[in-house]
């Protein structure tokens, strides 16, 4: 298994753990209406989502994998082309544990800020996806703030030109 196919497992891994906890809140919170009403005055209860991926993509700590993958591009070809299959293991195994620092890293850096966030944005629970709800619970997507919480910059996204008539 490559390690984009590692981080795209574990991307969406992350994101089933999510949606799994999410319906178990929810599923708790409908069967306790009238103490869910008293806990967030007037029974609404607010789920904060954000995108994943979009949030690693501007990670600053990032840059550093990108770094360490381009400066292992020239050593892996040397090693390739004298069929040093020592080298290129070990090449990748660096790579694989770096990638595993930053990703670590990544997972600590955005588990630390989502309190705060979550407070900010008067939202009882963060996901990384929301399938599906119940009545009177709402999402709000957080993804602008976790990218600013953790230093990245919000990237705009191209205006759409307009639907012809």
């Amino acid at each position: 298994m490559s390690t984009v196919q590692k981080h795209r497992f574990a991307m969406r891994f992350f994101a089933v753990v999510g949606v799994v906890a999410v319906a178990a809140l929810a599923m708790t919170l409908v069967s306790q209406p009238d103490a869910r009403a008293d806990q967030h005055g007037g029974g609404v209860t607010q789920v904060g989502t954000y995108d994943l991926e979009q949030v690693f993509q501007t990670y600053p700590g990032r840059q550093e994998l990108m770094e360490a993958f381009q400066e292992a591009q020239p050593q892996m070809a040397e090693a390739q082309q004298e069929g040093n299959h020592q080298r290129m293991q070990q090449i990748q195994q660096q790579l694989q544990q770096k990638q595993q620092e930053v990703i670590d890293k990544f997972y600590e850096d955005v588990e630390e800020q989502l309190p705060g966030i979550a407070e900010a944005a008067n939202v009882q629970v963060v996901a990384l996806e929301v399938a599906w709800t119940a009545e009177g619970i709402d999402t709000l997507d957080l993804t602008e703030q976790v990218v600013e919480a953790l230093g990245g910059e919000v990237e705009e996204e191209p205006m759409l030109p307009p639907m012809p008539e």
